[in-house]
């Protein structure tokens, strides 16, 4: 794939991830302030997004961890940061079946790896 089908698949995937998250977690978010959050959660809950193979198991995924979920938002938010600045390369890899969130966890794990990366 192209880096511009990547990037639009990205903040496709993206956009459909926060509706989810704003459906299953209205009522949550206002409370949401003392949830954990950290690489460690993000990550963890990208690996097993990155495993859903629809959205609806997506969004089963999301109403069971709120905190993961927004650790995965906020990683998210660290992906963007980087293509603003030209500094996010997506995988090449293409799976012939890939799961719906599959472009988004990816490139999460991606950035949370490099994070590790950056403090060893």
């Amino acid at each position: 794939m192209s880096d511009s089908v990547l990037l639009r698949a990205f903040y496709d995937q993206l956009g459909q991830f926060c509706s989810i998250v704003q459906a299953e977690h209205l009522a949550d978010l206002s409370e949401a302030t003392g949830l954990p959050r950290s690489a460690r959660i993000a990550l963890a809950f990208s690996e097993r997004l990155i495993l859903c193979p629809t959205p609806d198991a997506a969004r089963a995924c999301i109403r069971k961890d709120l905190a993961g979920a927004l650790s995965f938002l906020l990683a998210a938010q660290g992906v963007h940061q980087r293509i603003e600045k030209g500094g996010c390369r997506f995988t090449q890899e293409s799976p012939e079946h890939q799961t719906s969130f599959y472009i988004l966890a990816g490139a999460v794990q991606d950035y949370i790896d490099s994070l590790y990366e950056q403090v060893a």
